[in-house]
């Protein structure tokens, strides 16, 4: 699979929203947040005095998480990775390209 470009001012978007949400998840007092010893992940650890907990997240799987909705539902480890929002797939191309094409294919094979 190719490398696709991405805008710079995309990319400075995604940085500064991981870093708010990062920021955001560390004041959570029943969270423990730290990058992995590869730098390549992140850690997260249950904080709560009961039996520890941890799973290693991506920085697209931080962005997804919706904190706001995880400090209503009590702040816990657990509320924190259910509140992960679901994001629609954005299709490569329109469904009335879509469309197109297959009509083409189609008629094609009748001549």
């Amino acid at each position: 699979m190719g490398k696709r470009f991405v805008r710079t001012a995309d990319v400075d978007k995604r940085a500064i929203q991981f870093c708010r949400q990062f920021q955001a998840i560390e004041k959570m007092p029943l969270i423990h947040i730290q990058f992995s010893p590869d730098n390549k992940s992140i850690d997260i650890f249950s904080n709560d005095g009961e039996r520890p907990r941890s799973n290693t997240l991506s920085v697209e799987h931080i962005l997804l998480l919706d904190v706001e909705q995880a400090k209503a539902n009590g702040g816990t480890f657990e509320a924190l990775l259910s509140s992960r929002k679901i994001r629609k797939p954005k299709p490569r191309f329109s469904q009335a390209e879509s469309d197109k094409e297959v009509q083409e294919f189609l008629t094609s094979e009748d001549q």
